[in-house]
């Protein structure tokens, strides 16, 4: 810390230089209230507006000095806001060691950069510091690059992010031939919809190769952690926190840190929470605070107990600007739509809530989903509202997260129930992020027994009747689509720690193999092993930690479905109608039925494998060979159907596998029958097992779409591809054609897909890019020995995967490697 900062406050502690290196501050550590004497802030517009021209022709010196003004606003009062008192909110703003920009953005013309973090992770103050260099480089070198920084929340709905970015150098320089660097922050806070239109936007401007270079910032959303330009930012040290904190709290904690929890202890490596704890701590040395919810609840109170028997009219008014709020995409909210002419000044002595033209908002985004999920606990809004708006309930993800991690486990399950059952997708991200990482507690649940199973039955039949078809394949429902009994128990098991011997709580879940039994939930028997329980009839029995949430019985069914669909998937055994998918698993099953070599290509007569079939067993073998055998029987019967003798793979896939001499047209024809059997079988499975996914799945979410391919061969093979959206209607198909050089792109059709994909899917999670892929030299194994059945495969766990519902890798233990 410079020393002039530390000679303000003697009570500061000594912090070593390369310590604050690593400090940077949240993203959440927004604003309060400037107090008057800051003249920065004066007669400054921080906002957006489409219809203003004090851009045009300015003195781009002045304009710079004007930006750094803002931009350092900006930060001090969001420190404010987090209870940081003014002078050391200055002092932060001026130590250029906090806030320290990761080393691996690098700001090239023509490059994206989405800076991923969690709340308070420290995405607010890195991009500021990346705007504040990009202005002091602008004033000392004519030739560098004009930066801009825009808040999401206020950017207009109708103008795209182009109309934006011209409106907002015009000017200044022209776009398209002066460097332009681009900052915004907080596309999450807008709703997921919204988030991925401006990603889809910032993408176009650098594909048309315009000399930009765009930042932004998000929570790790599926869809922007696995985006390719994802770059995610570090917490914090242990050390550097602890010294954030005691830097604010005036006093060493290093003698109390190790009696924080471990919730506290993990929480302050996002800088929010050191602030939020070191603010704590200024006021209380004595009591610690057992969670980060705990620190948000402190910070709210303090900033209301100035308005003694006004609190509860305040606290009811901020609810409600939260709920207006959220719903307008974390934008600001008329102040008269929120209280009349005699309420309003309650609302701002909170000192939680900004002014700005009229409008009011809350200082930190933080802020308004804890109030939002105030209001939810109180039914406002009910979750059977939300769920009848896909686009509302996005904007309400956050405050939905913060208030399953608050609240007690029976609001909980009213608020999560309606949406697990309408909107799995979104539920399991909820779910994922407010519990996750909770960990196991040392003490015994003080629920009795059957309650802990009554909460787990619960969250099990919300799952089933949410997923739909798909739960017969990943829950324990029994045929007649009903949970069988469910058997709970509690022990205690020996856990070895650092060498001394501790008793862990212990919960073992079981499911019934039959309906039979009138009661719903039952305790099991102790001291009686798994073989023995089988004999009883339960098929069943997972055991494990007591985990710490109240609510864990929803963590505890969303990962036990997760591990069933991970091994679902890479078994490759989803059932599918008749076609190419179905065909390759009943071809290669047929193959081993009559014990020929799978490389011999040629048709197998139908009635000799149907006798071969018939004397098989499903009851002995593998779920994947019982899959192939039941797609077999698929297939015999639509052969049969089609009055065909012979099972057979199509003709161009014949002549692939018979050549040796692959001619650019055996190549072209082979490849697009590959893959307008993949696109065919993707949209099969997706129709039939994850219709209520299909909003937050990637590819599903731009389908009707046209696989566009281009196809090079020469002594090697290289495939380059890019997606087309169709409108609604028709049938997703592919387009393949021959090149003589390496794939490169029709880059006049190319801008065509990406416009075409933003006004037909605004919504889409894709992105068109083109990629290629070789194969040198050409051999028969191009595409794989199962093309059809990996590349569905790949496509839908990688969609999956975004959205947290499988974990691991797919592998490639497929066709024809049957265990």
């Amino acid at each position: 810390m410079a020393s002039d900062n530390s000679s303000k406050n003697p009570t500061f502690p000594p912090i070593q230089q390369e310590v604050l290196k690593e400090i940077s501050v949240g993203r959440d550590l927004s604003v309060g209230d400037i107090t008057q004497n800051i003249d920065i802030t004066q007669n400054i517009d921080i906002s957006y507006n489409s219809s203003d021209s004090s851009l045009k022709n300015v003195d781009l010196q002045a304009w710079l000095d004007k930006a750094m003004q803002r931009s350092r606003a900006r930060c001090i009062a969001r420190w404010q806001s987090a209870g940081v008192s003014e002078s050391d909110a200055i002092a932060l703003v001026d130590d250029s060691s906090i806030g320290t920009i990761p080393f691996n953005i690098q700001s090239v013309p023509g490059s994206l950069h989405i800076l991923i973090g969690e709340m308070g992770s420290g995405k607010y103050l890195i991009v500021e510091r990346m705007f504040q260099m990009a202005i002091q480089d602008a004033k000392q070198n004519s030739d560098a690059a004009i930066p801009i920084f825009l808040e999401a929340s206020k950017l207009p709905r109708d103008c795209s992010l182009e109309q934006i970015v011209q409106e907002k150098t015009c000017g200044l320089c022209d776009l398209g031939v002066r460097r332009i660097l681009v900052f915004i922050d907080g596309v999450d806070e807008t709703g997921t919809s919204n988030a991925n239109r401006l990603l889809g936007e910032a993408r176009y401007l650098i594909q048309i190769g315009q000399p930009i270079t765009i930042a932004i910032t998000s929570r790790p959303t599926p869809e922007f952690s696995a985006a390719e330009e994802a770059i995610e930012i570090p917490l914090l040290s242990q050390k550097s926190a602890e010294a954030l904190v005691s830097r604010l709290a005036g006093w060493h904690i290093q003698g109390v840190s190790c009696k924080l929890t471990q919730s506290v202890r993990d929480a302050i490596c996002r800088p929010l929470f050191s602030i939020l704890l070191g603010t704590y701590l200024q006021n209380s040395k004595v009591q610690l605070p057992q969670s980060k919810e705990q620190l948000l609840s402190e910070l709210v109170k303090r900033s209301l107990h100035p308005l003694g028997e006004k609190v509860i009219q305040a606290k009811q008014l901020l609810e409600r600007l939260a709920v207006a709020s959220i719903d307008r995409g974390g934008a600001a909210v008329p102040v008269n739509e929120i209280a009349d002419w005699s309420e309003q000044s309650r609302i701002t002595e909170s000192r939680l809530v900004v002014e700005e033209a009229g409008e009011i908002r809350f200082s930190l985004p933080v802020l308004t989903e804890w109030f939002a999920a105030q209001s939810l606990a109180a039914g406002e809004p009910y979750s059977e509202v939300l769920v009848r708006d896909s686009q509302r309930l996005e904007r309400w993800q956050y405050p939905l997260v913060l208030a399953t991690a608050i609240l007690a486990p029976k609001r909980v399950s009213e608020i999560l129930i309606p949406i697990v059952e309408n909107q799995p997708a979104i539920a399991a991200a909820i779910i994922n992020e407010a519990l996750a990482n909770q960990g196991y507690t040392f003490e015994m649940p003080s629920l009795p027994v059957l309650e802990l199973g009554c909460q787990v039955r619960t969250a099990m039949q919300s799952w089933v009747t949410g997923l739909d078809e798909l739960a017969s394949k990943i829950t324990p429902v029994l045929p007649n689509e009903k949970l069988p009994t469910t058997g709970v128990r509690l022990s205690e098991q020996d856990l070895d720690l650092s060498g001394v011997s501790l008793q862990q709580p212990w919960i073992e879940i079981g499911w019934h193999s039959t309906s039979t039994n009138p009661e719903e939930v039952v305790e099991l028997p102790p001291g009686i092993d798994f073989p023995e329980l089988c004999q009883l009839g339960w098929r069943s029995l997972d055991g494990s930690g007591v985990y710490q949430h109240p609510s864990w019985a929803w963590q505890w069914s969303y990962e036990k479905l997760v591990d069933s669909l991970s091994r679902l998937l890479r078994d490759r055994s989803l059932p599918v109608t008749a076609g190419h998918l179905s065909l390759e698993a009943a071809w290669y099953i047929a193959s081993k039925l009559i014990r020929r070599n799978v490389s011999n290509w040629e048709p197998i007569p139908i009635d000799e494998i149907a006798v071969l079939l018939a004397k098989s067993s499903k009851s002995s073998v593998s779920p994947r060979v019982r899959h192939a055998l039941e797609q077999l029987e698929i297939e015999i019967e639509t052969a049969r159907e089609q009055g065909r003798s012979h099972l057979s793979l199509p003709d161009s896939v014949q002549n692939f596998r018979k050549t040796s001499v692959y001619s650019p047209k055996i190549l072209l024809n082979y490849a697009e029958t590959i893959y307008r059997g993949a696109v065919q079988g993707y949209t099969d499975l997706v129709n039939k097992w994850f219709p209520k996914f299909t909003p937050q799945l990637p590819l599903a979410s731009i389908l009707p779409a046209q696989l566009v391919g281009v196809v090079c061969a020469s002594n090697s093979i290289s495939l380059g591809l890019y997606w087309e959206a169709l409108p609604y209607g028709s049938q997703s198909t592919v387009d393949f054609s021959l090149s003589d050089r390496q794939p490169t792109l029709d880059m006049d059709r190319y801008k065509t897909a990406i416009h075409q994909m933003q006004r037909l899917r605004p919504k889409a999670l894709l992105y068109p890019y083109f990629k290629v892929f070789s194969q040198n030299p050409i051999t028969a194994g191009w595409l794989g020995e199962c093309p059809v059945t990996e590349l569905v495969y790949q496509w839908l766990w990688e969609d999956l995967k975004t959205m947290g519902w499988v974990k691991g890798e797919l592998g490639n233990a497929g066709y024809p490697y049957w265990r």
